[in-house]
């Protein structure tokens, strides 16, 4: 009887230890995104929109994504076979959106959301690549960089 016992704890053990294996799998594998708000609270609706979209267009140049492709050694961390692959991949990730930010004050403020997709995995690479990326945006427009803060 005793041997029952200990075979079952064993499997109990077991099957607790995978079950928590593959929730944490599950979980590290669910979408994830990295954005930096930008508040556009001075501007109307309309311009607002024009702003997006001439940023995005401007983030998704080619020259640029490679700059951060190389900066970053981003086709070794996205495992592609070469430079072009790496930067259609960041292509895909990075977005340009309209959004709210919290204002000092506690309200919510129009802001521009600029950041890049990607999985909870990938969340410190996430981070890299939104730093790096938030270095091309203030000179796009025409602002001065805060100064930078350690993740």
């Amino acid at each position: 009887m005793q041997r029952w016992i200990a075979l079952a704890t064993v499997m109990f053990v077991l099957l607790g230890a995978g079950g928590w294996y593959f929730r944490h799998d599950y979980n590290m594998k669910r979408p994830d995104r990295i954005w930096c708000p930008i508040p556009v609270d001075k501007l109307e609706e309309g311009d607002r929109k024009k702003l997006a979209d001439q940023l995005g267009r401007q983030l998704h140049d080619p020259a640029r994504l490679a700059a951060i492709v190389k900066d970053l050694q981003l086709t070794s961390k996205f495992n592609v076979a070469s430079e072009q692959a790496a930067v259609a991949d960041l292509a895909g990730r990075v977005f340009v959106e309209l959004g709210t930010a919290d204002s000092p004050l506690g309200t919510k403020v129009p802001s521009l959301n600029i950041g890049v997709n990607g999985t909870r995995r990938e969340n410190a690479l996430l981070r890299e690549i939104s730093a790096r990326q938030m270095d091309d945006v203030w000179p796009l427009l025409g602002m001065k960089a805060p100064p930078k803060k350690a993740f």
